[in-house]
C-alpha cells in the first residue's frame, strides 16, 4: 500500500466510508491490539467529548460513524483509539506559520511505527486538506 494516498469524497460521510475500506484491517489490527481490561472505561471517557464533537463538528462526526461502518468495527472503538487518551501528548510538533504557507510537522515518537504512518490528500465538496494519518 503507498504512503500518500488521494481521496475525492462529496461529503465527510463519502471520505470516511473511502477511508474505513481502505484502512479496514489497519484498524481492525489496531483496535485489538489497544484492548485491554479496562477498554471500556476508556470508551466511556473518549464518549465525553463525542457531544461536543457532533455539535460543533457534525461532518466529522459523520466522517467517523462512516468509517466505521465501512470498516466493520464500532464507531466508539474507532473514535477511541483516535483521541490515544492516555497516550503521551508530547509526540507530535505541528506548526503553522506566515499565514498558513509554511507548514511543519515532526512526529516525536517511536521509529517502529514509522510503518504507521501515511500522508492523505483528501478533497471533501471542493475544500482539499493534507493530512498526517497514523
Amino acid at each position: 500500500m503507498s504512503r500518500y494516498i488521494e481521496l475525492k469524497a462529496k461529503d465527510n460521510r463519502d471520505l470516511g466510508h473511502q477511508l474505513g475500506e481502505i484502512f479496514r484491517e489497519r484498524i481492525r489490527a489496531k483496535i485489538e491490539r489497544e484492548r485491554h481490561p479496562a477498554w471500556e472505561r476508556e470508551v466511556r471517557q473518549a464518549l465525553t467529548r463525542w457531544a461536543a464533537t457532533r455539535r460543533h463538528f457534525p461532518q466529522y462526526a459523520q466522517e467517523v460513524e462512516a468509517y466505521a461502518s465501512a470498516a466493520k468495527v464500532r464507531w466508539q472503538d474507532l473514535w477511541t483509539v483516535g483521541l490515544e487518551l492516555g497516550e503521551d501528548a508530547d509526540r507530535c510538533t505541528a506548526l503553522v506559520t506566515n499565514k498558513g504557507a509554511l507548514v511543519g510537522h515532526v512526529e516525536d515518537f517511536e521509529p517502529d511505527t514509522a510503518h504507521d504512518l501515511f500522508l492523505i490528500r483528501k478533497t471533501v465538496a471542493g475544500v482539499t486538506v493534507l493530512d498526517l494519518c497514523y
